[in-house]
């Protein structure tokens, strides 16, 4: 009978104890260098609105509109950027707060109809201007502007 409840016992606790890190959202943050080859945009902006969307493909998901100030990668105009977030941690989501800067990694997702989306497991994170990265992202976009500009004299002369 003593071990019939102990078994009951570990059993319950391994499926309640279990249930809530099925939907945890695990991943590691790429580096740098795989981060800028796997972003198809990159920038630092400002959460101007949320809008968590509740029916159709997108559901589950929640728009950020953000005020773009810099872009290192895929665009090259301030201005209104909309992004595809989960939304919530449990999908990998990332937690962005209206009014709030930040520093934005974000590549084209094929499964939600070609929008930009972000999450957790990006480098996404709160912006400032000493950033760790933004000294890499100011480098890395010198020295590929000085490429695509020594190609193109390359092909047009």
């Amino acid at each position: 009978m003593r071990k019939g409840t102990l078994i009951l016992v570990m059993a319950m606790m391994v499926v309640l104890g279990g249930a809530p890190g099925a939907a945890a959202c695990t991943c590691s943050v790429p580096s740098m260098v795989d981060s800028w080859m796997e972003s198809s945009l990159i920038f630092a902006g400002r959460v101007t609105q949320l809008t968590p969307m509740t029916s159709g493909s997108l559901s589950g998901f929640t728009v950020v509109e953000f005020e773009a100030a810099k872009f290192w990668k895929g665009a090259t105009d301030s201005g209104s950027i909309l992004l595809l977030n989960p939304s919530n941690e449990g999908l990998c989501g990332y937690h962005f707060v209206l009014d709030q800067e930040y520093l934005v990694y974000a590549e084209t997702s094929a499964n939600n109809e070609g929008w930009q989306r972000t999450s957790i497991c990006s480098r996404t994170s709160g912006w400032l201007e000493d950033h760790p990265d933004v000294s890499f992202l100011d480098e890395v976009t010198s020295v590929e502007e000085k490429s695509w500009t020594a190609l193109k004299k390359l092909f047009t002369d």
